[in-house]
């Protein structure tokens, strides 16, 4: 089995989280007095953001070679900080608005993880049927 995509798969996590943000900032502006759209924006728009930047913290270190392993480890839970303290500030924040906010900002937030584990499964599917197509012949 070979190493997996990350890259290719978070690029394509960011493509797919940008269409979900831009459906959600255009159903905030059709009724913009809807909170769960609010949260739904706020929510996408950070785990879009932690995404964006987690996909640039593990280029910048790759890029180096894997002499690199312990750096990348410290460098990634230095990360981590940063992004838990984005959505616990996200989430307070829509706390002060309405408890559908914050559900909604949950949602937003969680959907972009899910886009990423449905994107990566969705290549381990494939791998796999091609490998059983080249062990039946």
């Amino acid at each position: 089995m070979r190493d997996l995509p990350f890259e290719e798969f978070l690029n394509r996590t960011l493509k797919i989280g940008l269409f979900l943000l831009a459906a959600c900032v255009l159903a905030l502006a059709w009724d913009y007095r809807n909170r769960m759209f609010l949260g739904l924006v706020m929510g996408t728009g950070v785990g879009l953001w932690n995404i964006y930047f987690l996909a640039r913290r593990i280029k910048l270190i790759t890029s180096r070679g894997r002499e690199f392993l312990k750096d990348f480890q410290r460098e990634v839970a230095g990360s981590l900080v940063a992004r838990l303290l984005s959505i616990v500030a996200v989430l307070y924040l829509a706390s002060r608005i309405s408890l559908l906010t914050v559900v909604a900002a949950a949602v937003g937030i969680l959907a972009v993880s899910a886009i990423f584990a449905a994107v990566g499964g969705g290549a381990l599917l494939r791998e796999v049927k091609s490998d059983q197509l080249f062990r039946k012949n």
